[in-house]
């Protein structure tokens, strides 16, 4: 390297920028169509002449693999089996099973009631259920586990069961009182 001076190395600047300018490049501009135009495989434009055209050009050409996802990306609207949170999975089994319930009640209902019908048309009247029997314990089921409804149903089947025993015993007392008062009157 050689040792200019501050002078020198400005004049030496100064006459390179002057070659510089002498050589200007020329600004090159491009005419562009108003048609549409679509690179194929072989990078040829390809030109394309209404919006119809260019739909099937973009479905003719191949996607190659890198571009393709795996899972289509779809809006809400039309996910029908996607992924849904626990606590709306959570409700919508308590309602399938709420639902799946009220329509084995009703196929009950509706078989009792042929039941019925049939034994009106036959000319037997149905067995009217004893009042002696109880009814099955309620379940949490039943009530959509709704504690305080739950709980006042299992009181007043408690209640039932044990006026109940109370009937019982009380008809079993009476019965042993007759028998006892039969047997005095026929010995004396």
């Amino acid at each position: 390297m050689e040792n200019l001076s501050l002078k020198e190395l400005k004049a030496k600047n100064a006459d390179t920028e002057i070659v510089n300018e002498d050589v200007k490049v020329a600004d090159v501009k491009e005419d562009v169509k108003d048609e549409y135009v679509e690179v194929d495989k072989l990078g040829k434009a390809v030109e394309v002449e209404s919006n119809a055209e260019l739909d099937e050009a973009i479905d003719k050409t191949e996607i190659e693999g890198w571009m393709q996802t795996e899972d289509a990306e779809t809006s809400d609207d039309e996910k029908k089996g996607g992924f849904v949170p626990s606590h709306e999975a959570a409700s919508r089994r308590k309602k399938a099973k709420a639902l799946r319930g009220e329509l084995n009640d009703t196929q009950d209902e509706n078989q009792q009631l042929k039941e019925k019908l049939a034994a009106y048309e036959a000319g037997n009247a149905p067995q009217v259920q004893k009042q002696d029997e109880l009814a099955p314990r309620p379940t949490r089921e039943q009530f959509d586990f709704d504690d305080d409804a739950y709980d006042a149903a299992v009181d007043k089947w408690n209640d039932q069961k044990f006026d109940m025993k109370l009937n019982a015993h009380s008809q079993t007392r009476e019965a042993k009182n007759q028998q006892e008062s039969q047997q005095k009157a026929r010995q004396e």
